[in-house]
């Protein structure tokens, strides 16, 4: 009777391992099916950030770039269990919609409903022209369900695997004239060409330093200082630290 239930035991063993087994390898598909969508899930993240930044600076912004860019490069050709590309050659699954939405109201802006607020606001290019939103799409090709067509038997749960991953969709909102100039001498004349917080007041000084200048000239000669200049603008050219331009040559 021993060695009979010696091997009724080592048969269920084996039952036990494959049912462990077929497990633990459902699982592992799951886990690289979950992880390949998570990973396209994430370059659509980043392709809906790039265009919405893009966008808000005014630099060309394509379907093409982000299907290039984000889903066509070597190291993203997703395939599935079968080795079957998520994407074709000209990705034609991934879709692009930027949208600019309604312009905030004076509340919801720098200087609220403060008088002034508007004219400063437009004059130093900062009132709000609509949030950006970029709308990264992503419809996966379809797989044809063999599930009806095939017994489902030992492992069959592996072809649950096999069907299309669901529609994806990511988006990036970003507000947008911030202010933002491209150097030094942008910053000048965005600073010159307000009139209410430069130009009406820089012209009485400008009045006013020439009245003095005519007065003071032969007095200065004499010790041979340089005259009086009305540029004070340009003098505060590089006195902003590096860490805080807005370098717009750049990507």
């Amino acid at each position: 009777m021993a060695p009979r239930g010696r091997q009724a035991y080592a048969g269920q063993a084996l039952a036990e391992a494959l049912v462990v087994f077929s497990a633990l390898l459902l699982v592992w598909a799951a886990i690289a099916w979950l992880g390949r969508f998570q990973d396209v899930a994430l370059q659509a993240s980043h392709a809906s950030r790039y265009l919405a930044f893009a966008e808000a600076r005014g630099a060309p912004v394509s379907v093409e770039a982000a299907r290039r860019h984000f889903f066509g490069m070597p190291l993203h050709r997703w395939a599935d269990r079968k080795g079957r590309l998520l994407f074709s050659a000209e990705g034609d699954e991934v879709r692009l919609d930027v949208e600019r939405g309604p312009q905030l109201d004076d509340m919801a802006q720098a200087g609220q409903g403060e008088p002034y607020a508007r004219t400063l606001r437009q004059q130093w290019h900062v009132a709000d022209a609509g949030i950006v939103d970029a709308r990264i799409t992503v419809e996966f090709p379809f797989a044809p369900d063999q599930a009806g067509s095939v017994a489902r038997g030992f492992m069959s749960g592996l072809r649950d695997f096999d069907q299309a991953y669901p529609k994806l969709t990511r988006h990036t909102s970003i507000a947008t004239g911030a202010g933002h100039a491209s150097d030094d001498a942008a910053a000048q004349r965005r600073v010159a060409d307000s009139a209410l917080a430069w130009g009406d007041a820089a012209q009485r000084s400008y009045g006013l330093g020439q009245h003095i200048r005519s007065s003071m000239s032969p007095v200065d000669a004499g010790w041979r200082r340089p005259g009086p200049t009305s540029d004070w603008l340009s003098a505060w050219a590089g006195q902003v630290p590096q860490r805080h331009r807005f370098m717009g040559n750049q990507p």
